[in-house]
């Protein structure tokens, strides 16, 4: 088998894109996903000149086409995926912003990690060994939004829901890949 496959979600800056550096110096082939070809290029270019193998692809991950259009390149181009990073998440409650921003942090946060493995588990299942990642944070922790004080100081309604919501996707995909081998 060829070098492994990730995606990264989110991956233009920040976490995300220290998350495609730290598995492309690790000799995966990273593919940098952002919301415009222009910002998922220029990142890519970034890791590239590092010496790391990178790809610049196009997913605004609330967009159904996007996801389906990246499905198929992903099958295309390299018949498996081996490891996902669903890492694009917004904090859609601060001030100035002028959208919905409970439905919108849900979209992005919940919606979307929950569509992109669902559309790409295929591809996750050729290969040896697939892997999910599902960025989240203490804030979407029940237990700490009940007994750690700086965690609610910081949580917002939404976004900790959306991720207490991510991490019970994540759950429910452990145990569901564990019920599918065990009736296999």
């Amino acid at each position: 088998m060829t070098n492994k496959i990730a995606l990264i979600t989110g991956a233009s800056k920040g976490i995300g894109l220290e998350i495609a550096r730290q598995l492309g110096r690790q000799g995966i082939t990273v593919l940098v996903a952002a919301r415009t070809k222009t910002a998922a290029d220029e990142a890519a270019a970034g890791l590239l000149q590092d010496g790391i193998q990178a790809v610049g692809v196009k997913l605004e991950v609330t967009n159904s086409a996007h996801i389906a259009e990246l499905a198929q390149f992903i099958e295309k181009t390299y018949g498996r995926l081996d490891i996902l990073v669903n890492n694009a998440g917004i904090l859609a409650e601060k001030a100035g912003y002028d959208g919905d921003a409970f439905r919108d942090t849900f979209e992005v946060n919940t919606f979307a990690p929950y569509l992109i493995t669902e559309a790409l588990l295929p591809l996750l299942l050729k290969s040896e060994a697939g892997r999910i990642v599902n960025q989240s944070s203490a804030i979407g922790s029940i237990q700490f939004q009940l007994t750690n004080e700086r965690v609610q100081r910081l949580a917002t309604p939404a976004y900790a829901a959306s991720k207490a919501a991510l991490n019970m996707l994540t759950a429910y995909w452990a145990q569901k890949k564990q019920w599918d081998a065990s009736e296999g």
